[in-house]
């Protein structure tokens, strides 16, 4: 979860004020060795940067995060490769039912969201209650700041629908990058 957090606020300095966008990618590549579900936080933060940037710059901060990630993940991924001839692990794979079977992401989507309100409850409740106060949507902006938000709306929507299409039954721990 720590992580995560880190993860986020070094897309929001890199998104929202400019910043280098090596340090974001430098912890995404780390959150990925932790959390395989990174890496579609990394896609995500990658199409952030292309959507947000400068012609010009696009392609300067969109290695940058390549890079940072490199960085961190690369030596294990090339083990991985090395050793297991795959890069991601299997464990997703063999909790799956199967591959977009209509009848295990309709169970697997009533099992997270039961997962999700007997055990973060609270806290979900909170935080709804704190984005429908504050009312995000209008402190946008435009630019790095509406990518940044796209990015935070998108990757809890977008990690539980890729559970739910490959039938995994989700448990709260599975849930912690959020």
């Amino acid at each position: 979860l720590a992580l995560a957090l880190l993860v986020f606020l070094l897309l929001a300095r890199a998104l929202v004020q400019g910043k280098s966008t090596l340090p974001a990618g430098l912890a995404l590549g780390a959150a990925f060795l932790v959390r395989p579900e990174f890496l579609l936080m990394f896609a995500l933060a990658f199409v952030a940067l292309l959507a947000d940037s400068e012609p010009r710059r696009r392609a300067t901060r969109a290695l940058g995060l390549l890079i940072g990630a490199a960085i961190t993940a690369g030596p294990w991924l090339v083990v991985a490769f090395t050793w297991f001839h795959r890069i991601l692990p299997n464990t997703g794979a063999a909790k799956a039912g199967a591959f977009l079977d209509p009848e295990r992401a309709i169970s697997a989507l009533r099992e997270s969201i039961r997962a999700l309100l007997a055990a973060d409850f609270v806290p979900l409740a909170m935080a709804i209650g704190v984005l429908a106060w504050m009312r995000p949507w209008r402190a946008m902006g435009d630019g790095g700041r509406r990518a940044f938000w796209a990015l935070v709306i998108a990757w809890p929507v977008l990690l539980i629908l890729g559970f739910v299409l490959q039938g995994v039954q989700v448990v709260s721990r599975y849930l912690v990058p959020l």
